[in-house]
């Protein structure tokens, strides 16, 4: 499957292709489906979609936008929920981008799936309110999946809660995850199917 597809592209395909062959397209997961979140004009995760030459410089978050958030999120304190923050959220599900959960050649950590605004993570979300490098995953193989914040200014959340930082958090397909300002769904590819088709 094409690193980066929407929601709305996987059930486009799952009506031309078929359940069982959209789902042997996306393989084992697992995945991140990571909604559309709007500060600064930009959706939270342009920079997923570019090339490494595209990439924006993990220095060029425009401060006044910034700012705009700090405002935003003064007084409510520096981990507050996703929940807290879905005044904000666009949540059209059909743009919503399917990312998997696997290493890049941009990170050099070896036993970890890092996330956050720096272009060498795994998972690159350019929202100001991520941190350069906010969290990581890491498969525990038999134990399962973990996150773990990385003392973010945002914060991170599992399942609307928020997470102390560097500490391992266990997660289940179906889980909710917020990285400041950005809200996702960890799931498999069942989970991923079950998503598409509701749009």
């Amino acid at each position: 499957m094409n690193s980066g597809s929407t929601l709305g592209e996987i059930a486009e395909r799952c009506t031309s292709l078929g359940e069982a062959a959209t789902r042997r397209q996306l393989g084992g997961g697992p995945f991140l489906v990571v909604y559309p979140w709007e500060d600064s004009g930009k959706s939270a995760f342009d920079t997923c979609l570019m090339t490494d030459d595209e990439l924006l410089d993990d220095e060029a978050t425009d401060p006044a936008s910034a700012t705009l958030l700090d405002e935003r999120l003064a007084g409510r304190g520096a981990r507050e929920t996703v929940k807290a923050r879905a005044s904000a959220v666009s949540m059209n599900g059909a743009n919503a981008l399917v990312l998997p959960v696997s290493k890049s050649s941009r990170n050099p950590f070896s036993n970890l799936i890092t996330l956050g605004r720096a272009r060498n993570n795994d998972l690159i979300l350019s929202s100001p309110s991520v941190s350069k490098v906010h969290a990581w995953f890491l498969d525990g193989g038999p134990s399962g999946w973990f996150l773990q914040d990385n003392g973010s200014t945002n914060g991170t959340t599992h399942n609307d809660e928020p997470a102390a930082p560097r500490v391992n958090l266990t997660l289940r397909f179906g889980d909710t995850v917020g990285f400041g300002g950005v809200q996702a769904v960890f799931c498999d590819a069942a989970g991923v199917l079950e998503l598409a088709q509701r749009w």
